[in-house]
Parts: structure tokens; C-alpha cells; sequence
């Protein structure tokens, strides 16, 4: 009698055992951040103000995805965009108060940015008061199952 087991792996990924954390400064050349991995993978990006900003985009220019955020910060928020899968997310949080889910501003056409395995080229910029922010990116590379 022939019998067929069945396994579902819903994350079958390997994963680095440090997370890797590169920095992007407004309106500055693109960064090459380096996936060590052999996956896609995604990442948190965020950005933290030192003064007032606004209408903030991140591009991954070796996929050309590019996400936009329509909102204002000011000295002391952060905002996080999560985009490993399975945790998509868009949070806002001003200095000194609770997190809030800012998903309904995230501007139109916006892809979520992953960075694939090898170079990937990174910025980040502001419509008004790129000066007053920078960019952190955070994520840990992927790899194939035995």
C-alpha cells in the first residue's frame, strides 16, 4: 500500500544568524546595500527626523521599486516600513507618544521595496527638509532550504 506525507512550510527560509544594518542619508548618492543571501528578502526601513520633513520616498533602484509616504515629521519622530513578508507595515511615532498605523498614507503606485540577493542600490529622500532626516535599514539575509 503506498502512502504520500505531505510537509507545508509556510517559511522555509534559512536565515542569517546577525541581522545586517546599513545607513542612508537623505538626499544623498544611493547606498549599495549588499543581500548577502540567495533570496529576496525584505527589510525595515526607518526614518528618524531631527527637525521638520516631509513626503518621503525610498527607492531600491536595482529593482525599481519605490515607496512614498505622505506625511510631516518633526525632531524626535521615527517612522518604520516593514516590508518582510508576512509583516507588511507602515508606523508612525512621534517623539514621546504610542505607535500609530499610518497604512492609509502611504502614497499611490508605492511597491513594497525588497532587496534581492547582491548589490542593491538605496536611497531615501524628502520632499521638504531632507536635511533633517536619515535612514536606517535593517534586515536579515535568506536562504535556501537543504
Amino acid at each position: 500500500q503506498d502512502m504520500q506525507i505531505s510537509i507545508i512550510c509556510p517559511d522555509p527560509f534559512l536565515r542569517a544568524k546577525t541581522p545586517v544594518t546599513a545607513a542612508v542619508a537623505a538626499a544623498a548618492t544611493p547606498v549599495t546595500i549588499v543581500n548577502a543571501g540567495n533570496f529576496d528578502c525584505g527589510a525595515e526601513y526607518t526614518i528618524t527626523a531631527t527637525g521638520a520633513c516631509s513626503g518621503f520616498s525610498i527607492t531600491n533602484a536595482t529593482t525599481g521599486q519605490t515607496f512614498t509616504v505622505n506625511t510631516s515629521m518633526a525632531a524626535g519622530d521615527t517612522l518604520k516600513l516593514t516590508t518582510v513578508r508576512g509583516s507588511l507595515s507602515l508606523i508612525y511615532t512621534a517623539a514621546g507618544q504610542d505607535p500609530v498605523n499610518i497604512l492609509n498614507l502611504m502614497g499611490d503606485g508605492s511597491e513594497w521595496p525588497m532587496l534581492q540577493p547582491g548589490n542593491n542600490s538605496v536611497s531615501f529622500n524628502a520632499t521638504e527638509g531632507a536635511a533633517n532626516a536619515s535612514m536606517s535599514v535593517t534586515f536579515t539575509p535568506l536562504y535556501g532550504g537543504i
